[in-house]
């Protein structure tokens, strides 16, 4: 980010050439953008999914179910929620065996090796591009997790 600057004007200017990848708030933020859509056309109760990062809006609670990390083909209930927005972050599907190792798609930029352990992290938020933003850093920080989730207002639910 050090490379990266952010203009009032709403302008991005980079310091040296780069690639930026938005992956990990792109289908959050198409989520939030949908349900926009779909209020400013009148829709009163709906729910928008894009593969793991959901979107409820309306006063209607519906359930909402995770993967078991172990055991990804059982879901697992986190109860009825209206109005909210949760997005998971898993390797169930993405593991791979390196050296012996199984490891995710996610790298820890702290040591800059691929994250190992079956982990499942929901984040719910108020927007979907929260929720979905907040999963990785909630993998990676642990304990760390609940001052930025608290700023977002957002809570956590890591499945080991």
């Amino acid at each position: 980010m050090a490379d990266v600057q952010l203009h009032t004007t709403h302008a991005v200017r980079f310091a040296r050439p780069l690639l930026l990848d938005l992956g990990g708030i792109a289908k959050g933020f198409a989520v939030d953008r949908a349900v926009d859509a779909l209020r400013a056309s009148g829709v009163p109760q709906g729910a928008v999914n894009a593969g793991g990062d959901l979107r409820l809006f309306g006063e209607q609670p519906e359930p909402i179910h995770v993967r078991n990390p172990e055991n990804p083909g059982e879901l697992l209930s986190l109860g009825d929620f209206a109005d909210a927005a949760v997005a998971t972050s898993a390797a169930y599907f993405a593991e791979r065996d390196t050296g012996g190792r199984r490891v995710t798609p996610i790298v820890d930029p702290g040591n800059k090796r691929l994250v190992s352990g079956r982990r499942s992290v929901t984040v719910i938020a108020g927007k979907c591009m929260f929720a979905d933003a907040l999963t990785k850093p909630v993998m990676l920080s642990g304990a760390a997790s609940p001052e930025f989730l608290r700023y977002f207002s957002a809570q956590a639910l890591v499945l080991e």
